[in-house]
């Protein structure tokens, strides 16, 4: 039913950034602006052999984008700071390139939560064989008391520290069908944390 591609590792240069692409309505934002401009600075001190984050070696802050398997080419869904990054360095000469690695979506393209189970499990498979780590996923799912709750990794992804989760829970449409999110805020819908107790 689904089609989740092999992770890619992929060096991105002037050559083939116009194959990855964003739909984002933030890129002239001021507070966009700064963090795609701290993240400028921390890419070009990695490709220079320069990690300020000693702690975390691996850097998959930087180097993991998360793609919409279901566009054609690379729909950025999880990295839209990076491919503007990117996009302003390779410009200006800044950078000749970037290594990173693409990995599938786990959360859109399910319409039911057995669908998004096994969608998710797919895409496990997928960075278990390329030998990354399960919460390079910007999300991750549970069933809990029955729901299927979504939740980002946001603490993890973004430093590293495995051992300070930070979870945003989402109980997500599809537990009760499309219209059920839809005139609520994000506030009135049950909490991941309000679910396990």
């Amino acid at each position: 039913m689904y089609y989740a591609p092999s992770v890619i590792k992929v060096r991105i240069t002037k050559d083939n950034i116009d194959q990855f692409y964003i739909i984002d309505d933030r890129t002239k934002r001021e507070d966009f602006i700064i963090d795609r401009k701290a993240l400028e600075q921390k890419m070009i001190d990695w490709e220079n052999g320069i990690n300020r984050m000693p702690e975390y070696k691996e850097r998959y802050d930087l180097s993991v984008l998360t793609w919409t398997q279901y566009k054609d080419p690379y729909l950025i869904n999880d990295g839209c700071h990076r491919i503007e990054a990117m996009r302003h360095m390779l410009k200006d000469g800044r950078i000749k390139g970037f290594d990173f690695y693409i990995i599938p979506t786990n959360i859109l393209g399910a319409n039911t939560k057995e669908d998004a189970f096994r969608l998710n499990e797919m895409v496990n498979e997928k960075l278990r064989k390329a030998g990354l780590p399960l919460w390079v996923k910007k999300f991750e799912f549970a069933d809990i008391n029955g729901k299927l709750v979504a939740w980002k990794n946001i603490n993890i992804i973004d430093t590293g520290d495995i051992n300070k989760p930070l979870h945003f829970g989402v109980d997500w449409f599809l537990n009760e069908g499309r219209d059920f999110a839809k005139n609520k805020t994000i506030e009135e819908l049950p909490r991941w944390k309000d679910l396990v107790g």
